[in-house]
């Protein structure tokens, strides 16, 4: 009877799903900065905001007494009938969009989980 040789199969632990679609899009250039593990521990920051300080289009307007940030984009101000307002960045956390707080205008991005947690952050340019 005929036998076949010796298989051998050698691969990486396989990763979280969304970890995947996280790591296709940042393959794919999708978003307009992405930080993935590695240079969120290269980095090393303190806080997890301190990684979206390098993006060039993301700046941080502070409120409150107990140093809270909003993130806004750089592209300008929102305009509408009554006046002109920040343009206020939309935080998603694992698919899940992170409203502010009834007092607040927008997300407090001092309160996002630690950079330990965290797998990859995306910036996207535009609207969701």
């Amino acid at each position: 009877m005929p036998a076949l040789d010796t298989v051998c199969v050698m691969g990486d632990k396989r990763g979280i799903a969304r970890h995947d679609e996280f790591e296709t899009r940042r393959l794919n250039h999708q978003a307009t900065a992405s930080f993935n593990r590695d240079d969120i521990e290269k980095v090393n920051q303190v806080e997890t905001y301190q990684m979206l300080s390098r993006v060039p289009s993301v700046k941080f307007m502070p409120y409150g007494k107990n140093g809270g940030m909003f993130p806004v984009s750089n592209r300008g101000m929102k305009v509408d009938s009554k006046a002109a307002t920040p343009c206020f960045m939309t935080v998603v956390i694992d698919g899940v969009t992170m409203l502010p707080s009834p007092s607040d205008l927008a997300f407090d991005i001092t309160h996002l989980p630690p950079p330990e947690d965290i797998h990859g952050i995306e910036v996207f340019a535009g609207g969701r």
